[in-house]
């Protein structure tokens, strides 16, 4: 997916500051992702990230593949993913 590029890492929060505010994956949807992206990379690499959705307001959320980073994704990124067939949308 072109358009994992453009997320702002900006609006990212950690995974501690939830646990401060007394939430958890569950929160956020991602102790029970949506999606799961495996991106391979052309070295032959590869990286995993996870994607919630909020159960009360249907936002999306990434959590970056070190599991310390929730970051918002945009209206727009998840109507690019529910658009896409599940086996484009786990290569770049």
């Amino acid at each position: 997916l072109d358009e994992l590029r453009f997320i702002s890492r900006e609006r990212s929060f950690s995974l501690e500051e939830i646990k401060t505010a007394g939430n958890g994956l569950e929160s956020y949807g991602l102790a029970n992702p949506r999606w799961v992206m495996k991106i391979t990379y052309e070295n032959g690499t590869s990286s995993e990230v996870k994607i919630g959705q909020q159960p009360t307001t249907h936002q999306v959320f990434l959590l970056t593949e070190d599991g310390q980073k929730i970051i918002p994704l945009s209206d727009a990124m998840t109507a690019a993913l529910e658009s896409k067939p599940a086996s484009n949308s786990s290569r770049t």
